[in-house]
């Protein structure tokens, strides 16, 4: 899926992660380790960071990566 002109890049990025997510908006470990990874961070440094949201919620890891 490809973000139509208007809209901005992160809205593109954000809908290509949600395509891995399962029925209930969650990524695999793998995928988690990716994304955050692609990002120079980890979970572990998430939580340091304060982060509350769920290790593999697509929508509250995309937000807390300003997405």
């Amino acid at each position: 899926m490809h973000p139509e002109p208007d809209q901005p890049f992160e809205y593109g990025f954000r809908e290509s992660v949600m395509d891995y997510a399962d029925q209930n908006q969650n990524l695999s470990d793998s995928c988690v380790r990716q994304l955050l990874a692609e990002h120079s961070t980890s979970l572990s440094q998430f939580l340091e960071d304060g982060y509350k949201g769920g290790a593999n919620h697509a929508p509250s890891l995309l937000d807390w990566l300003g997405y």
